[in-house]
């Protein structure tokens, strides 16, 4: 509750007026300005111990310190009272709660006996109307004291910095200036001399590496509380990574100076602290991990052509994400009810009150988990800010009406302040039907990702959530032969322990089951698929290959139809080798048939998929198991690889020194006679070949992956493909068994509310 106002002094505000015209707050005003302000004040003393401010309550006041002092002190989430700060005569307290409209960040309780003079939130407009250069300069302090609250947020009350005390941080928040990174901007480059460490305050950073090639990759992005430039702090060396704005970022620097001065005084602490940093970045970048989970997440949903149902979509998006944490919806109709006035979301970004929208803007983040910016239907004020707000952007376009880029995309996507925000399209569809046009919306434009979802379908809605927030579930699946029906299996099982699949992805045989999975196929259809499909031998001459591949071409086609990859509702991609090249090849457009049909060519059984100069075959040959290229893409969290690619063994009492006659083995099988010469055929040498390397990369996919089966399918041959039930069962117990062993809460695996048969 605020101090009691009944207890007053006699003294006016006016008799005030030499102690308030001598408060930087107040200096730049003429003693009538300053008269006609300080009429709107009211004084009020207060005892020692007394509370002026109590954290959490409601405030619509702030409070100009006359005499005396206060404590500023917050309670975390243990309950602890943390004393942040004490001020006396000439500062400002609770002006914070007069921008963000919130309740109290922190309780203030005077030291001593103190005086204090009283502003109310409607004084406030009255000021503004009056005297308007009070109310600029007064916007400007509480932009500056909102900063560095939210500085003390991310130091006190964040995850990043619980192994220091509470002295090294007050005396590290000291030695921290806070500077603005403009969205765009580049705050440190690769090889540059290092000036300091910085820590995100909000907004976003993106840290990228350059590799051979001369084209940078990106390594990370960098959210609320995150750090970087501790190596070069550290070890005072050159930068080691490009670290650039995605959006308008408040940071806060300590320079190499500071640190010094911060070594001299804390040696443990600050070493221990930077070192522990350096490591556990290294580590996670290692694994291929390297993602900002704890970090808000600001989206800015932007229509993509005409006749968007965006509001409708924007709740539903909403209500999917609060179930990942407190989410925040605004939309300029909204922000003008937590503001005032009611238009304030069309303030031009270079008006004087444009730094006050901002910081409310960027205040939220303390409060919430993902934000979702709603633009306006044309290139508005809010549509520009939307966009200089957000970390990425969701492209959303009716599947009813025409692929064309909307008017926002033409005009302000392509200026260079935006064209590097992250964008994904979603495609918003009435049920869910067969649809063939999304070739025609990824032409128009560039984008990461695609989705298509049904707005009314809650577990569509779900997908989406999880894909938006990062937190989407990837399934990869292996090569392996007829082995790679045991996936069918353990795909059943994860469904109806109600884990969903929100992107798929195989190599080999594992991208026929994915092929089958993105269809959203039921378990009997694919076991019934599985069955009609058989791995026949049409040899030939082998000139290219020992088949001619029209039976296993003909089975695809006739199993997939002409099905494209990037119409599926599940995202699937599957990959294949290059031999011209050398290189893995990803496909996650195209013909589903003809894909798969190239990510399972065994080279030398059968023919290579030819496409202008790229030549190719088994995506096994050069990844068994590609589950580096799905952890590679940025709305994946939990990633679940299951590998029926056990090593083969080939075994044969037959000796073979340097040469062997094939005559010999036909000769041995012809007469009855002559004992049968036990040799493995070449096809399961040729295919027993290629799984070699999945052998050498499984430990290194093993640790990318979260979750991760090495299924138990020896006794099963690479060609036992009249096993199709036996193989699948297999698959089905064993994932069933091991699903019960995994902590799915602890290790973020969501659940369905229904299961997916």
């Amino acid at each position: 509750m605020e101090a009691d106002q009944t207890d007053r002094v006699k003294k006016t505000t006016l008799e005030w007026l030499p102690v308030l015209a001598g408060m930087d707050l107040f200096s730049d005003l003429s003693p009538s300005e300053l008269g006609l302000f300080a009429k709107e004040m009211e004084i009020v003393s207060l005892s020692q111990g007394q509370f002026l401010i109590r954290q959490d309550e409601p405030g619509d006041s702030l409070y100009v310190i006359l005499e005396g002092q206060f404590l500023v002190t917050r309670k975390n989430d243990r309950g602890e009272v943390v004393p942040l700060n004490r001020v006396g005569p000439g500062a400002c307290v609770g002006e914070i709660a007069l921008v963000t409209g919130e309740r109290r960040s922190a309780s203030v309780r005077a030291d001593r006996d103190s005086i204090v003079a009283r502003l109310a939130k409607d004084a406030v407009e009255h000021a503004r109307r009056t005297a308007p250069q009070v109310a600029g300069r007064l916007a400007r302090i509480i932009v500056e004291r909102l900063q560095r609250a939210e500085l003390q947020n991310v130091l006190f009350f964040g995850d990043q910095f619980k192994d220091m005390s509470q002295a090294v941080l007050k005396d590290l928040e000291a030695e921290m200036e806070l500077m603005l990174c403009p969205s765009g901007a580049c705050l440190m480059r690769e090889g540059d001399d290092c000036d300091g460490s910085y820590v995100v305050v909000s907004g976003r950073l993106r840290v990228t590496h350059q590799h051979a090639g001369g084209e940078p990759r990106v390594s990370t992005e960098l959210g609320r509380g995150r750090t970087v430039g501790e190596m070069g702090i550290l070890t005072g060396g050159k930068r080691t990574a490009t670290v650039c704005a995605i959006r308008d970022t408040l940071m806060a620097k300590l320079s190499v100076e500071g640190f010094e001065r911060l070594l001299r005084k804390h040696p443990h602490e600050l070493v221990k602290h930077f070192a522990g940093a350096v490591i556990n970045r290294l580590w996670t970048q290692t694994l291929g991990k390297a993602r900002d989970k704890n970090s808000v997440v600001t989206i800015a949903l932007i229509p993509a052509g005409n006749n968007v149902p965006l509001t409708d979509f924007s709740r539903r998006l909403a209500e999917a994400l609060s179930g990942h944490g407190p989410t925040l919806l605004l939309n300029s109709d909204l922000l003008g009810e937590y503001l005032s006035p009611k238009d304030i979301a069309q303030t031009p970004l270079a008006d004087p009150d444009n730094l006050s929208i901002t910081r409310w803007l960027n205040h939220q983040e303390s409060a919430y988990r993902y934000i979702l910016y709603q633009s306006d239907s044309e290139p508005s004020e809010w549509t520009k800010r939307c966009l200089r707000q957000a970390d990425r952007v969701l492209l959303v376009g009716d599947a009813t009406v025409s692929a064309r880029k909307g008017e926002i995309e033409e005009d302000l996507l392509t200026d260079p302040i935006y064209r590097q925000l992250p964008r994904s399209l979603v495609i918003l569809h009435q049920g869910h039907v067969t649809y063939e046009r999304t070739e025609a919306w990824l032409r128009e434009r560039e984008v990461r990702y695609h989705y298509h979802v049904c707005p009314s379908d809650e577990q569509d809605m779900a997908r989406l959530g999880r894909l938006a927030s990062g937190k989407g579930v990837g399934l990869v699946l292996s090569g392996g032969g007829a082995r790679g029906f045991a996936h069918i299996g353990a795909i059943r099982a994860l469904r109806e322990a109600g884990i969903p699949i929100d992107k798929v992805g195989g190599s080999s045989m594992g991208s026929i089951v994915a092929g089958m999975t993105a269809l959203r196929w039921d378990y009997r259809t694919m076991i019934d698929q599985a069955c009609a499909f058989r791995y026949r031998m049409d040899y030939t001459y082998p000139a290219v290959a020992l088949t001619t591949g029209n039976s296993i071409t003909r089975q695809l086609r006739k199993g997939f139809g002409e099905q494209k990859i990037e119409d599926l509702w599940i995202n699937f991609f599957c990959v294949s080798t290059d031999l011209n090249s050398a290189r893995q090849r990803v496909h996650d457009q195209g013909l589903l048939w003809k894909y798969v049909r190239a990510s399972m060519s065994v080279p030398g059984l059968f023919p290579p998929v030819i496409e202008g100069n790229s030549f190719l075959v088994d995506g096994a040959v050069f990844n068994n198991m590609p589950v580096d290229v799905m952890r590679r893409q940025d709305d994946i969290g939990p990633l679940i690889a299951f590998d029926v690619g056990a090593p083969v063994r080939l075994e044969t009492e037959t000796r073979i020194e340097g040469s062997f006659s094939g005559w010999r083995a036909l000769m041995s099988k012809l007469n009855p006679a002559t004992r049968s010469l036990a040799l493995p055929s070449l096809t399961k040498t040729l295919m027993a070949s290629w799984l070699i390397k999945s052998d050498e990369a499984r430990e290194t996919m093993q640790n990318l992956a979260d979750f991760y089966l090495l299924f138990p399918v020896q006794e099963f041959g690479l060609l036992d493909f009249n096993r199709v039930k036996e193989t699948a069962e297999r698959g089905y117990a064993y994932t069933s068994e091991k699903l019960a062993e995994w902590d799915r809460d602890s290790a973020g695996l969501p659940r369905l509310h229904g299961k997916d048969e």
